[in-house]
């Protein structure tokens, strides 16, 4: 194909995009769902955008965005009831189908980019293609075996769903949904994406391989079964009452081996980087900004924490830990999970003190006031609640988001509370009485994470929409957006003294800015994952970060030098912290456990 053909083919795919956005778009509003109707139309603005600056047809920036789209609408997913009517309805039915139908598209119109060889990333070093002779058999092996055993796990899927339809009589009223119906379209996209990456991992001898190996293309199919996988799980669990719990356990087998899938995926890309080209730049220095997520980690004096590092593993949650942190007195935990429930610890002992419930949602944010007296919680069931910290009993339910409440705070003189939610808002609210005080809108996205200034002056918050923004606590004026980084920011917070900034992205980077100016100061590289969580030490003299490369990183707060890296954890790190006194690190993560650390391994 020559290139004008090859422009006239994307063209092509591109009115294919714009046609089911408008599909899309005009079949959106006949639902009565408050998550699809806040989500989608800024997604769907995007594509238009896109559509709209695409003059040329061959941008180096197309298939990069085109990616994010297509993964934004994937991580939402769509019930297939309605739960206001408990029933299925035509306008989500509809809904459904135009949504696979955008997927396609926007699948169609990558494979036209990848002809005209637009890189979803471009590695400073150049692309990520290499001789397939040049990668180790053994990692491609293992890769393929990974996707081996997740392709039959798809399969017992898609079994353990026909054989529910088929007994859905004897399986009882609960189980009247179409279980096959529900997973087809996920399991579709899950054997094409398997499919394309296990030819993109066959090694040199297997017969029909290319004598070249793309990574780029691997890590794109990679990613998008994880993606799916992640939004199967989810659908499943949302349904699980009407759903088997056979297909339910089946979905949450195929995630995990997804997340497998993943992980050797990068465990294969760090050790061709290592071999091939090694980091030419000083030990102490900060890497460069750039964008390419497969470079490998400096190794300046690291060193990865051994057992001693690992105080205590609490358990007890019967899902993943999304948020934890100490007592303002140290003696206390506190963590919130996928199970609705909130669960006080003895930080001494490990021993659980309390398990709290009450929220019909997962927990995604808990902390304590600053007298150690009250909790707050924000959960999925779009709620914050206030608890008394030494009884456990739910003080008050604080009402009004239309969506998930992401992440929530106390200010420092216990009087006011924070929130920042899915629908966009952030959210400020008297914490005696409960009584909401302001709405601040400005983002164009998902509240992933707010927190106070230590002078309660202040809010910082980070969003889906890449951006910090910066809000003054009494008015509710914007007062700046800070723009650099290249995904969602999924975690903020200030240094002790305000002066600072730290944020986490799921671009794989930890940054620091001035708050005063709003000016970058430092990124900080080193994880090979989504940055889930970020805390200064109450020093300010350190960092700590989480990530969905299952760690914690200990950093300088000073020099951005890596200090440690602590592993332990099975799965992604969703929340990290500092005790009072600096001395001890808490995280939260997938794997469902609750870990207490020695911070003093980085200790500066």
């Amino acid at each position: 194909m020559t290139r004008p053909e090859a422009i006239a083919a994307l063209r092509e795919r591109l009115a294919e995009v714009q046609r089911c956005t408008r599909s899309f778009g005009a079949v959106l509003p006949q639902t009565n769902q408050p998550g699809p109707l806040a989500f989608f139309p800024s997604v769907l603005e995007r594509i238009r955008l896109i559509l709209e600056n695409e003059h040329e047809g061959a941008t180096g920036n197309l298939a990069a965005a085109l990616v994010e789209v297509r993964k934004d609408i994937r991580r939402h997913p769509l019930p297939d009831l309605d739960p206001d009517l408990d029933e299925r309805t035509q306008a989500l039915f509809l809904l459904r189908g135009e949504r696979g139908n955008l997927i396609e598209a926007l699948e169609n119109a990558l494979d036209a980019c990848n002809v005209l060889a637009m890189p979803l990333r471009a590695s400073p070093e150049g692309d990520l293609e290499l001789p397939r002779e040049a990668v180790q058999y053994s990692l491609l092996r293992a890769l393929d075996e990974r996707l081996r055993r997740l392709d039959s796990s798809v399969t017992r899927l898609e079994e353990a769903a026909a054989k529910a339809d088929t007994n859905s009589a004897a399986a009882g009223a609960n189980h009247s949904v179409n279980q096959n119906g529900l997973i087809n379209l996920s399991v579709r996209e899950l054997k094409v994406d398997i499919a394309a990456a296990r030819f993109e991992a066959k090694s040199a001898s297997d017969p029909g391989a290319p004598p070249t190996i793309d990574l780029g293309a691997l890590a794109r199919s990679l990613e998008a079964i994880r993606d799916t996988a992640r939004e199967l799980r989810e659908l499943v669990q949302t349904l699980q009452t009407w759903v088997a719990p056979a297909v339910v356990a089946a979905g949450r087998l195929v995630a995990a081996g997804a997340e497998r899938a993943w992980r050797g995926l990068k465990t294969l890309v760090r050790k061709v980087r290592y071999e091939r080209e090694p980091s030419p730049q000083a030990p102490d220095a900060i890497p460069e900004d750039h964008s390419n997520p497969f470079r490998p980690p400096l190794e300046p004096r690291v060193r990865d924490a051994d057992s001693g590092a690992l105080l205590a593993t609490l358990t007890g949650n019967t899902g993943p830990v999304f948020s934890v942190g100490f007592s303002p007195d140290g003696a206390r935990l506190v963590s919130g999970g996928d199970d609705g429930t909130l669960r006080l610890w003895d930080a001494a002992s490990g021993a659980l003190l309390a398990t709290l419930t009450g929220h019909e949602g997962a927990v995604y944010s808990v902390g304590f006031s600053p007298d150690g007296k009250r909790l707050v919680s924000g959960s999925d069931d779009r709620t914050l609640r206030i608890w008394d910290a030494a009884s456990g009993a739910l003080l008050a339910t604080l009402t009004g988001h239309q969506g998930a409440v992401l992440s929530v705070g106390f200010s420092p003189d216990g009087a006011r509370l924070v929130s920042g939610s899915g629908d966009y808002t952030l959210r400020l609210w008297d914490a005696a009485s409960g009584a909401p005080l302001a709405t601040l809108r400005g983002h164009q996205g998902a509240f992933h994470s707010v927190s106070f200034s230590p002078h309660g002056t202040l809010l910082v918050s980070g969003s889906h929409d890449r951006t910090l923004r910066l809000w003054d606590a009494a008015s509710g004026a914007l007062l700046a957006t800070l723009t650099g980084h290249e995904f969602w920011v999924s975690s903020v917070g200030f240094s002790p003294d305000g002066a600072r900034l730290v944020s986490g992205s799921s671009d794989h980077t930890l940054r620091l800015w001035d708050a005063a100016s709003g000016a970058p100061l430092a990124t900080l590289r080193g994880h090979e994952g989504w940055v889930t969580s970020v805390s200064f030490s109450p020093n300010g003299k350190r960092l700590v970060s989480g990530g969905e490369d299952d760690t914690l990183r200990l950093w300088d707060a000073a020099s951005g030098a890596l200090l440690a890296t602590l592993t332990g954890h099975e799965g992604a790190v969703n929340s990290v912290g500092f005790s009072p006194d600096g001395k001890r690190l808490v995280s939260g993560g997938g794997d469902g456990t609750v870990r207490l650390w020695d911070a003093t391994i980085g200790a500066i």
